[in-house]
């Protein structure tokens, strides 16, 4: 994939943060980053979390609620 370039940055982003992409492409996806200096747009941006993270914080919340 050498369009990298052309990728938006949250496109980029979640691409690096996918589990499903070979170590090749996964260093080519840290040198657009970079590139970039995306470090910095991250953490301005909001975090969306994902699925398993959603039911992760609802099951451990109700299993505190239901314990006090």
């Amino acid at each position: 994939m050498n369009n990298l370039d052309k990728l938006s940055d949250q496109q980029l982003i979640s691409l690096f943060k996918s589990d499903n992409i070979d170590s090749e492409l996964k260093s080519k996806i840290i040198n657009e980053i970079d590139k970039r200096d995306l470090e910095r747009i991250e953490t301005n941006n909001n975090y969306f979390l994902s699925s398993k993270e959603k039911i992760f914080i609802v099951l451990t919340s109700y299993f505190f609620l239901n314990i006090i």
